[in-house]
């Protein structure tokens, strides 16, 4: 029988529904086609899956107002968080886990603990370029379980650097690791 059969097509079609009801992004066929047009077409398909996968979390914060992420501190969103809160920076990879005294965060080195908040710790530090103490709040991801607490997080770092009182430490900038934000 020919490729174009409907006694081979069907079959075929009904094993691409099957991979894809099971979460496959990129179970396709196409007659005729090329390895240029195939790897093109699997790209269209996982794009597709994508904007699905995206489509039905914009629904669920539509219907509970919040999504709960359940996903490692270094997960693939943590990798794109850039992407969905406008002027959250890259993350940065090579940072110490542990956050403890003495580990180095960018170009400061971590001193002694000030004080402790309900998504991280705050620590004195010393800036190694300038030689001045500043203060590191380090916020644990893991802590950090919707997006409403990533928005929350994300008004707080821009409040902080915009204000300007007598009385509050201005925010001089913001990074994130693998497992904590800066």
């Amino acid at each position: 029988e020919a490729p174009g059969e409907p006694q081979v097509v069907e079959p075929i079609l009904s094993a691409q529904r099957e991979l894809l009801d099971a979460g496959a992004d990129d179970a396709v066929w196409i007659r005729d086609i090329g390895g240029a047009e195939l790897a093109l077409a699997m790209g269209a398909a996982r794009a597709q899956a994508a904007r699905r996968k995206l489509s039905a979390l914009e629904e669920e914060v539509r219907k509970k107002g919040d999504v709960d992420l359940r996903e490692p501190a270094d997960g693939l969103f943590w990798q794109c968080v850039h992407q969905v809160f406008k002027g959250v920076p890259k993350m940065s990879h090579g940072i110490s886990p542990s956050c403890t005294p003495g580990d180095v965060i960018g170009p400061s080195t971590l001193q002694r603990r000030l004080g402790q908040g309900a998504f991280g710790v705050v620590y004195a530090a010393e800036n190694s370029d300038t030689q001045e103490t500043v203060a590191i709040k380090v916020l644990d991801k893991a802590k950090l379980r919707t997006l409403a607490d990533i928005a929350s997080v994300w008004r707080e770092i821009n409040l902080l650097s915009e204000l300007d009182h007598r009385n509050i430490i201005r925010a001089n900038g913001c990074f994130h690791g693998p497992r904590h934000i800066f």
